[in-house]
């Protein structure tokens, strides 16, 4: 190769690279919006550490939600909004397996905090329905101890739910 050629082969190749970079910049570095159906956050060793997507499980349906999952991969929080539009907060005991804590809101915008108990039965409810205050507690079977009398009147409603004396 005799040195016309060496030359016309770099001043190309600047060329090719010149343009390329003003290609890259304008429409890579610029983009104003992603698109994807998820993410998936995962640590230096691969393991998956954070969703952000849509999830499909037990009667939720297409729902977006962001999860973070602790180092073995279990879920620790959940944060989405449900198919009816409703927000709610999520988080999950040691393992992922139970859900202690849920923060979220009734349909009609009022407030709702439930705690759970290790064995996923027992449980405290306070609610503000009605600009009212209300308590439910059950034991570790499930069944009711306490409620407040708009619960009483929703489980009399509802004898399925059951109400403690």
């Amino acid at each position: 190769m005799n040195r016309k050629q060496y030359a016309l082969i770099v001043t190309l190749a600047l060329i090719a690279g010149l343009i390329g970079g003003i290609i890259s910049t304008r429409f890579i570095w610029h983009l104003k919006e992603i698109r994807a159906e998820s993410f998936t956050i995962v640590d230096k060793w691969g393991k998956n550490r954070g969703h952000f997507g849509f999830i499909d499980e037990w009667e939720y349906h297409n729902f977006p939600v962001m999860e973070l999952r602790d180092s073995d991969g279990n879920p620790g929080l959940w944060l989405y909004v449900d198919t009816d539009g409703i927000p709610s907060i999520v988080f999950y005991g040691e393992g992922g397996d139970t859900l202690p804590l849920t923060l979220g809101l009734h349909e009609d915008g009022s407030p709702h905090l439930y705690l759970r108990g290790k064995n996923g039965r027992s449980h405290i409810s306070l609610d503000i329905m009605e600009d009212q205050a209300r308590i439910r507690l059950s034991d570790k079977s499930g069944k009711r101890t306490l409620a407040t009398p708009l619960f009483e009147q929703e489980d009399r409603d509802n004898p399925s739910e059951g109400f403690a004396d």
